[in-house]
């Protein structure tokens, strides 16, 4: 596995390194609320899921949206937002599958953006374990091997139920992370947004075939967003 890993660039792991605005802070407290809102919908194991099937690709169509005040602008609207969108098809694709101590890993690459001024909630590296689905954050790879996976990187349970959790990161500034978990269907969808002034939030939301929606944007002096949706396989 070694040699493999290695050969990530560092452009990637640059690219993906690039957390939420406001960087990395120590978790002061947290509050957590469970609710399992019905019985789960049948999903396969997460390591028979296609994001652990090397070649498996998606197609999404994703809408981005930036959009700042300026009332002075000829293209502004009644309440002075200048809003602009734009359309893309973005296809991501799994480029690497192997295993490791506890699991599989998965390397998926989008040749487009899924998310504005925030982590991609897709792209990058995900590990299928007996305890659950885990996103990777890939500059844990540089060393060339899978490290032990860190709680806070647990995606998804083995058994996903719905579950909302609070996090104070920083109390005297007030920045917090919010994290629910919800069923779509027969989906599952994580929904995160971190606030401390600006703010910034991500969604991806998993069925049997993968991938199937989410988002990602930020909010400050702008605001910036991607939504997209799995188009028809």
């Amino acid at each position: 596995m070694q040699s493999r890993l290695i050969a990530i660039t560092s452009t990637s792991l640059l690219a993906a390194a690039c957390g939420p605005k406001g960087g990395t802070t120590t978790t002061d407290t947290t509050t957590t609320t469970g609710d399992t809102g019905g019985a789960p919908a049948a999903f396969p194991a997460y390591k028979d899921l296609r994001l652990f099937q090397q070649g498996a690709q998606w197609t999404f169509s994703a809408e981005r949206t930036d959009s700042h005040f300026d009332s002075e602008d000829p293209a502004a609207d009644a309440n002075g937002m200048v809003v602009a969108k734009s359309n893309a098809l973005v296809l991501c694709q799994v480029t690497l599958v192997e295993p490791f101590a506890q699991g599989v890993l998965s390397m998926i690459e989008c040749d487009g953006e899924l998310a504005a001024g925030i982590t991609d909630p897709l792209a990058g590296a995900w590990a299928a374990t007996d305890a659950g689905l885990w996103r990777i954050p890939i500059d844990m790879l540089a060393g060339g091997e899978v490290p032990e996976l860190d709680p806070e990187w647990l995606f998804l349970p083995t058994a996903p139920a719905a579950d909302h959790k609070e996090t104070v990161l920083d109390p005297e500034v007030d920045h917090r992370m919010v994290r629910d978990v919800k069923q779509d269907g027969d989906a599952w969808c994580v929904e995160e947004s971190w606030a401390a002034g600006d703010g910034a939030w991500r969604t991806l939301c998993i069925d049997a075939a993968g991938p199937l929606r989410g988002n990602g944007g930020w909010t400050g002096g702008m605001e910036q967003e991607v939504v997209f949706v799995r188009t028809e396989q």
